[in-house]
């Protein structure tokens, strides 16, 4: 990570990275070590022409067979030929923040490019060959964790709420 950078200041102490040494940001720049692959943001996964199968589905995403799970009950029953998501793109490592650090860490995932993972739905292709929308993995993820004070955003929808919220 780019030492006191955005990604640095919301990840929990026990995440699995390193801080790159403050003298080398010094001589190369974070711009330069970014383009290197050091991190001072989020990340994205990028992937085409994904077969949503949970035994060939596997980015390393936190609970991505729950995601798939979950996009296999929205395309509904497909028979032998599973539906293939056209583009994957997701945040990765958003189970590594700290639990006090989401407000930091969605203002990070406000901004472009990180906001489209977010907020794009995601096109699955059907055994027919007709396509439907279902919520990107980074919404599915953000919707059902408990990044709001500790509250998943399902658990504050109020019981009498629109049907559209859920």
């Amino acid at each position: 990570l780019v030492p006191g950078g955005p990604l640095a200041a919301v990840m929990s102490a026990d995440a699995p990275f390193g801080v790159v040494a403050a003298e080398l940001v010094e001589r190369w720049g974070a711009q330069t070590l970014e383009r290197a692959g050091v991190l001072s943001t989020f990340a994205l996964v990028r992937d085409e022409d994904v077969t949503v199968d949970p035994g060939e589905c596997d980015h390393d995403l936190d609970a991505e067979d729950a995601w798939v799970d979950a996009v296999l009950a929205a395309a509904g029953e497909q028979g032998e030929v599973p539906p293939v998501l056209v583009e994957l793109v997701a945040v990765r490592d958003l189970d590594l923040v700290a639990p006090d650090r989401w407000p930091q860490a969605l203002e990070l995932l406000a901004d472009p490019p990180l906001r489209a993972a977010v907020v794009e739905p995601a096109t699955v292709r059907l055994a027919d060959g007709s396509r439907t929308l279902v919520p990107s993995y980074t919404a599915w993820w953000l919707r059902t964790s408990p990044v709001l004070g500790g509250w998943r955003p399902t658990d504050l929808r109020l019981p009498d709420a629109d049907p559209a919220l859920a």
